[in-house]
Formats: C-alpha cells, structure tokens, sequence
C-alpha cells in the first residue's frame, strides 16, 4: 500500500469496481449457473484485480504503453496461474521451498513440534515454520513497556493463565 494520498484512491477503485461486479452480475446467480466451472468463477473475481493493476499502471506511473502492456500481461498470467492446475503446483511448490528455508535458516530452539511458546521480537515465522503453536501474551511488548498496569497483565498471564505458552522465547 503507497503511503500517500493516492492508496485512498486506490482502494476506493478497487471496492467500486469489486462491488460493480457483485451487484451487476449478482454473484449467487453466477454460482448457480457456473456450479461446477469453479476456474470460470475465480477469473470472474480475479477481473477487478487486473482493471485496477491497469488503472495503477496509467496513474501512479502515466500512460507508457509498453509498461501497461507488461502490467496487463502480469495480471493476466497471475490470474490464469491461479486458475490452472499447473500455476496452484507452482505456488504450493513455492510455499514449500519458502518453508523449508525458514526451517534451515531458522534456530535450533530445542523445543518439540506442537509445543506451545511466545516469541520475542515477534518472529512468529520461525515458530510456524518449525511446527509450533504460537501463543501470544496479551499486551504486545512493545506496549506493555509503557505502564505497569500493562506489564502486570502480561504477568500475571504468563504466571497463572491455562492459556499461557509452555516456552517463551527470548
């Protein structure tokens, strides 16, 4: 999301044209007619993405058309992987690859799967990636530091809650 005045008008083309198309077509309607073409339903839905992909291209960097027609193409490719079989392998491929780095790279907290812990600084990745419930205190740390009546909720969570994390990772 740009962090300026132009990411509202963004956003609002987006909800427009998504909203466009729910009413317009009456998406109950569709799923009623397209009941076993899930693939045809997905491109419907994607439609908006790559209008705004195209809409984002001519604002935020003027009409260039070789960049526009780089940009279409993007979009298009993007919402035909997701809609063949080929492009889901390519992306469940890719989340596997992402997952086995995190666990290689990760540490080696000695801490079995499915064991329960909270983790600072907030690398939660890590925790998932290696198979652990995370379980959050209930006040962030960064804002607890802030008064003690924050700390103390922390505490006393982490002293006698039945939901508090086995490990808590420093």
């Amino acid at each position: 999301m740009r962090d300026d005045g132009l990411h509202v008008v963004l956003a609002g083309m987006f909800i427009i044209s998504f909203t466009i198309l729910l009413a317009g077509f009456k998406w109950d309607h569709l799923c009623k007619i397209f009941r076993n073409l899930d693939k045809v339903l997905l491109f419907i839905a994607s439609f908006p993405l790559v209008c705004i992909s195209l809409i984002i291209t001519v604002l935020a960097g003027g009409y260039r058309p070789p960049s526009l027609i780089s940009t279409m193409a993007k979009g298009l490719l993007d919402s035909t992987s997701m809609i063949t079989g080929s492009g889901r392998e390519t992306i469940a491929r890719n989340r596997r690859d992402k997952l086995k780095e995190i666990q290689v790279n990760s540490e080696n907290y000695l801490i079995s799967p499915e064991s329960s812990a909270d983790i600072i600084p907030w690398d939660i990745t890590t925790l998932l990636a290696n198979q652990q419930v995370y379980k959050p205190r209930p006040i962030p740390q960064s804002y607890s530091a802030y008064t003690e009546s924050l700390q103390k909720v922390n505490k006393d969570f982490f002293l006698s809650s039945p939901d508090r994390p086995e490990f808590v990772i420093i």
